[in-house]
Order: structure tokens, then C-alpha cells, then sequence
């Protein structure tokens, strides 16, 4: 079965073509040549559009699940000849039109690529499709490749290893990069680092 690209709004298309040629403009994405090092198809599917769901530390303190998180943005893997080096981001908001957002490079986004990799590689995709999502926990600086199980459990693929902590705080485990997880996995332990993180900035405050 495959792995299932959503469809974005349609304003977010031209947001983002806007935004890459107001990049294009500035010269900052410029090779040598003079000619634009991201490149833009048109066909979206190619460049794989996918939605982006923040989960905040708050959230998982108090011990809500993954149906905390809340779309932020629809990201694009873009093409540069053949390979997928770049990542851009329209923000979406119920608050104000779609905007362009952000472009970038490096361990995000070459681990995205791994991570689509892996997980066309599952048996659970063999059998069974999923919608692909991105989750972002950007206080933790942890992002995973969010599988969206239709009617069947959903998995995540991590992009770097999450320690498992007790109520102590002293690492009992760890969960492994480009590896499934199941919510009930990957919750607890990102649970556990949010509760951390809090405890951590209390104690600065009261310093």
C-alpha cells in the first residue's frame, strides 16, 4: 500500500511560489552561474507537500497525546536535479492568509528523505496506507516522520534518538533514530523530556 501526500490548500502553492521567487530576487539562493539552485516542477506531488503539526511541551506535561498537536505549516521537499537537498514551509493560520515561511537545508531535511526511505520500506506500509505528516516538538528539538494510519494505528519515525526518563529524570532507555514507534512508545518518553524541560526552567527561575 502506499504512502498517502495530502493535498494542501490550493493558496498554498502560490505562497510558495511567491515566496522562492522573492528569494530568487534577493540573490540569496544564486550558484555561481547566476541561475536559481532551487527549482521549482509543477506538478506538487513531485515535491511531495506534506503537513506540519507542532506539539508543545505544555501539552505533554499535563499528559495529552498526539491529538494535542495543531497544523502549523505545509512543508515541500524541493528538487534540485535529482536529488531532494532543500525543505520550504507556508505557514497557515485560520487567523490570517497562507504566507510563505522558510527555506532551508541540512539534517532536517536529509533526514526526512531517510525517513520517507525507511518507512516505504515497512511491512506496515506493505499492507496498510498512511498519511505522511511531519511532528515537531520545537522545544525539545525532536521532529518525526508521522505516519497517519487510516482507521489503524499510527507510527513515528524519529529523527534522532529520544532518551526514555523516569520520574528522576535518569535515562532508563532509549528510542532509536529512523526506527517505528507507536504513539504509546513515543508519547511517554516525549512526555517525560517536556517534564524535564519544565522542571529545569523552574529551577532557573527561582535561582
Amino acid at each position: 500500500m502506499p504512502l498517502l501526500f495530502e493535498k494542501p490548500p490550493p493558496d498554498c502553492l502560490s505562497a510558495l511560489q511567491q515566496g522562492l521567487h522573492q528569494v530568487h530576487q534577493s540573490h540569496r539562493m544564486l550558484s555561481a552561474g547566476g541561475r536559481p539552485k532551487t527549482t521549482i516542477v509543477d506538478a506538487p506531488s513531485v515535491m511531495r507537500p506534506h503537513p506540519v503539526y507542532n506539539l508543545g511541551v505544555d501539552a505533554l506535561a499535563m499528559g495529552k497525546g498526539i491529538d494535542a498537536a495543531k497544523l502549523a505549516s505545509w512543508r515541500y521537499l524541493l528538487i534540485e536535479g535529482e536529488v531532494i537537498e532543500k525543505a520550504a514551509e507556508v505557514g497557515v493560520s485560520s487567523a490570517g492568509p497562507t504566507k510563505f515561511h522558510s527555506i532551508n537545508a541540512g539534517p532536517a531535511v536529509a533526514g526526512t528523505v531517510e525517513a520517507l526511505a525507511v518507512a516505504e520500506r515497512l511491512p506496515q506500509v506493505q499492507k496498510q496506507s498512511y498519511d505522511i505528516r511531519l511532528l515537531r516538538i520545537p522545544e525539545l528539538s525532536v521532529q518525526a516522520l508521522w505516519l497517519h494510519g487510516q482507521g489503524h494505528e499510527d507510527l513515528f519515525l524519529l529523527m534522532q534518538v529520544l532518551n526514555q526518563l523516569d520520574d528522576r529524570g535518569t535515562i532508563v532507555g532509549r528510542l532509536e533514530a529512523q526506527k517505528p514507534y507507536s504513539a504509546a512508545q513515543v508519547i511517554p518518553a516525549l512526555a517525560a523530556q517536556a517534564k524535564r524541560r519544565m522542571r529545569l526552567a523552574r529551577d532557573l527561575e527561582e535561582r
